[in-house]
C-alpha cells in the first residue's frame, strides 16, 4: 500500500507490484520496466515522466489520475483507464485488449503500432481517440 506516498526516481524494474494501491500517489521519473502491475490501481494519483515499458498491466485500474509524458509498451489486458486527464501519453507497440477508456481527452493519446480487440477499439472510437497506429485484431 503506497497512498499518499511522494514517490520519484524509483527504479520498480521487474519489480512485483501485484495489487498495490497507489491512491493519492505523486510518482515522477520512475521505471516500471517489466514490473507487474496485476491488480494495481492507481486512484486520484499523478503519473508523471513514468516508464511503462513491458510491464505486466492486467486487471490494473486507472481512476481520475493524471497521466503526463508516460510511454505503454507490452501487453495491457483487462485494464480499465477512467476518468483519467491525459498529456504526452504513447502506447506504442502494444496489445490492448478488453480495455475500457471512459472519461478524459483521449485525443491526447498517441498510438504507435498498436493492436487492439473490438471492444477496445469501440471504447477508443467513441472517446474520440485519434486512431491513426491502430489496428484491430483478428
Amino acid at each position: 500500500n503506497l497512498q499518499g506516498s511522494n514517490i520519484q526516481k524509483v527504479l520498480f524494474n521487474d519489480s512485483s507490484l501485484k495489487e498495490t494501491k497507489f491512491g493519492a500517489t505523486h510518482i515522477e521519473n520512475c521505471n516500471f520496466t517489466n514490473a507487474d502491475l496485476s491488480d494495481a490501481i492507481f486512484k486520484y494519483s499523478n503519473l508523471s515522466k513514468t516508464v511503462m515499458l513491458q510491464a505486466v498491466l492486467n486487471h490494473t485500474n486507472f481512476i481520475g489520475s493524471t497521466l503526463e509524458q508516460i510511454v505503454f509498451e507490452g501487453v495491457i489486458e483487462n485494464c480499465a483507464f477512467e476518468n483519467c486527464s491525459y498529456s504526452k501519453i504513447t502506447f506504442q507497440n502494444a496489445k490492448i485488449m478488453n480495455t475500457f477508456f471512459k472519461g478524459g481527452r483521449l485525443k491526447r493519446i498517441t498510438f504507435k503500432n498498436c493492436q487492439v480487440d473490438r471492444l477496445t477499439y469501440e471504447f477508443l472510437k467513441n472517446g474520440k481517440a485519434d486512431l491513426t497506429g491502430v489496428t484491430i485484431m483478428k
